[in-house]
């Protein structure tokens, strides 16, 4: 068993308690895991950036995905893509380390899906194509990077909602916004925010 320390106490990875995948408890972890290694100019947390896709998605079931599809970066961090790589380039098992990376997320989505009750679909994934479109808005307002091609304004919406929500950095805000985010949804029927008895 992987055991990870929390404010909970002690869990392992293998077997997350519902204490630990409540809307209260991954919205605190959450906002105060920052993008691209904490590189950019002011915070932006892994919090906001699920928001953002979660806005940008049409369809509710990915809406619901949308807000939890990095959720599995409360328990083991933000792997950023630039340090796998660099990680892979010093190995013999390059392959090994980057599907054992995939298949950890996908045991922690399963969990997560779970206690959350979000469905998988089936066929193409609004997820996939808005978490894309956040990041191309990310390096455009953070690192002045010219987005690639935005034939159907995605990229745009996406840099508007990032501008509206960035003003506040604060890592409580954040927080409040994912919490409040989940809850929106939940009102709606599109998730169900696992609850610990009292």
């Amino acid at each position: 068993m992987t055991n990870l320390h929390t404010q909970q106490g002690t869990i392992t990875l293998e077997e997350l308690p519902l204490s630990v995948l409540t809307a209260s408890s991954l919205a605190d972890t959450l906002a105060k895991i920052n993008r691209f290694a904490g590189r950019t100019p002011v915070p932006w947390s892994v919090a906001a950036h699920s928001v953002v896709v979660s806005r940008l998605c049409s369809d509710p079931t990915e809406k619901a995905w949308g807000l939890l599809h990095d959720a599995h970066e409360a328990f083991i961090g933000d792997i950023i893509t630039p340090a796998l790589e660099f990680i892979s380039q010093h190995t013999d098992y390059s392959y090994t380390i980057k599907n054992s990376t995939k298949r950890a997320k996908r045991s922690l989505d399963r969990q997560i899906r779970a206690a959350w009750q979000v469905a998988r679909k089936s066929g193409p994934h609004e997820v996939e194509l808005f978490d894309w479109v956040a990041y191309q808005a990310e390096l455009s307002v953070f690192f002045g990077m010219a987005p690639e091609s935005d034939t159907h304004g995605h990229i745009e919406r996406a840099i508007n909602l990032i501008r509206e929500l960035q003003t506040s950095a604060d890592w409580r805000y954040f927080r409040a916004l994912w919490a409040d985010e989940a809850l929106h949804l939940a009102r709606l029927g599109l998730v169900t925010p696992p609850k610990i008895e009292t």
